[in-house]
């Protein structure tokens, strides 16, 4: 945990360095937390109407793995619907629709961040723990309705103690709970030397490092052992877990987040192919910096012998090629986006509506007074475009930097218990 005590000590967790770089760049803001909160709609939706809305008790969290506090803001910040541009956004989950927050974390540097934000009283608690080692409840503590990680944090544990975790998790809860898994998806383009690598029960924690922070050095950069999943791998660990704990574990949902924009594809220290995806559209989300729209053709390479890992990802490149594409053309003179409009029907239904939205956006925006119209209203729509072509393509299988997993806990409510 040096590593993380020095990123604490150094603000890489605290300290916002603008969005080209850095822990809150442009990617994490409109992407990566973007796309999380969407993932924990439905399920925070199901959990509010059932305990707040339907039983008048206000919601009870553990975060597994809270850091300073980042899994907080996120879930506080879930928006109840997209709202229209006349409405009023609204958070699903309000603080004060929450009864208890427990964060647990192995740094203690993170945790006493954690405090210092937040505080340490009766609804806020922040423990120093190693979930590795189990579920860091104390007797008799209530069941919590959302057992919560975030950014990968789950990926620090091994594939025996993952298991583990999940049975004590399904014993604890209460019938209606939700644990949600943030884990480092196997199948990322970031890492293909780690797509067909057999995980046993003596070698399934791989080389990791956190070389894209600010001061970091790829040769130098500290590393350590992480567990990067499959959904398969999930679902069978999930299916264990269940027969262990007696409690039903329906998996309900799967997403893979950042899959041709995660922290590693600039580094290139797991793949020398990836193309700086991350830093290019951290650009397009930047003010008045034009970007390079060239430098987003993925050039995908296959790796190993897998088809499948490998078709999916050349599905998934040649769909961001072809938004990419349309732009440039249409960019370079209006009448070369035609031949695009003309052969939509041809294309995946997500390719068809970027290249729409991307085409109104361009044959509209010359009257705009926004200084570059380019830098500030087309670049960040390009960028919103592949966000939703990459979400609406995504598997779900373990393809992006990260993968989360929804599990829906079923068993008889304690006697006792809050529900």
């Amino acid at each position: 945990m040096d590593l993380y005590d020095r990123a604490v000590a150094n603000g890489h967790y605290m300290l916002d360095s603008g969005g080209l770089m850095g822990k809150h760049d442009n990617v994490r803001r409109y992407w990566e937390d973007a796309l999380t909160r969407e993932f924990l709609r439905p399920v925070l939706h199901e959990i509010v109407d059932r305990c707040y809305h339907g039983n008048c008790r206000r919601v009870r969290i553990f975060d597994l793995g809270c850091g300073s506090g980042q899994g907080y803001e996120l879930i506080t910040t879930v928006k109840a619907k997209d709202a229209s541009i006349y409405e009023h956004e609204v958070e699903l989950l309000p603080p004060y629709m929450i009864g208890r927050y427990v964060g647990c974390d192995l740094s203690e540097a993170m945790v006493s961040q954690a405090r210092a934000t937040y505080g340490d009283n009766g609804k806020f608690e922040f423990r120093q723990a190693d979930f590795g080692q189990g579920l860091p409840v104390e007797p008799h503590e209530l069941p919590f309705h959302f057992y919560f990680s975030s950014y990968g944090s789950l990926s620090h544990i091994c594939s025996d103690s993952l298991t583990a975790l999940l049975a004590e998790i399904g014993q604890h809860a209460a019938d209606g709970s939700f644990i949600i898994l943030d884990l480092l998806g196997r199948y990322s383009y970031e890492w293909p030397c780690y797509w067909q690598r057999p995980a046993s029960h003596e070698d399934d924690m791989w080389d990791y490092r956190m070389s894209y922070l600010p001061g970091e050095e790829p040769e130098r950069s500290e590393s350590w052992p992480m567990r990067y999943w499959s959904v398969e791998e999930v679902l069978a660990a999930v299916a264990e877990a269940a027969e262990l704990s007696g409690a039903e574990l329906q998996v309900v949902r799967s997403f893979d987040r950042s899959i041709f924009v995660g922290r590693h594809m600039d580094t290139r220290q797991y793949n020398p192919y990836a193309p700086p995806l991350r830093s290019l559209v951290n650009q397009l989300h930047e003010g008045d910096v034009r970007t390079d729209l060239t430098g987003l053709l993925i050039d995908f390479v296959p790796h190993g012998e897998d088809d499948k890992i490998n078709s999916t990802l050349e599905h998934l490149s040649a769909a961001w090629n072809g938004l990419v594409r349309f732009c440039l053309d249409k960019l370079s003179a209006p009448e070369n986006g035609g031949r695009h409009l003309r052969s939509l029907e041809l294309l995946p239904r997500p390719l068809q509506q970027g290249i729409r939205t991307m085409d109104k956006v361009i044959e509209n925006v010359g009257w705009m007074q926004m200084g570059d119209a380019r830098s500030n209203i087309i670049e960040p729509q390009l960028g919103y475009a592949l966000r939703g072509l990459e979400a609406a393509m995504q598997p779900g299988a373990g393809f992006g930097h990260g993968l989360l997993v929804a599990i829906r806990v079923g068993k008889k409510p304690r006697a006792g218990s809050s529900e």
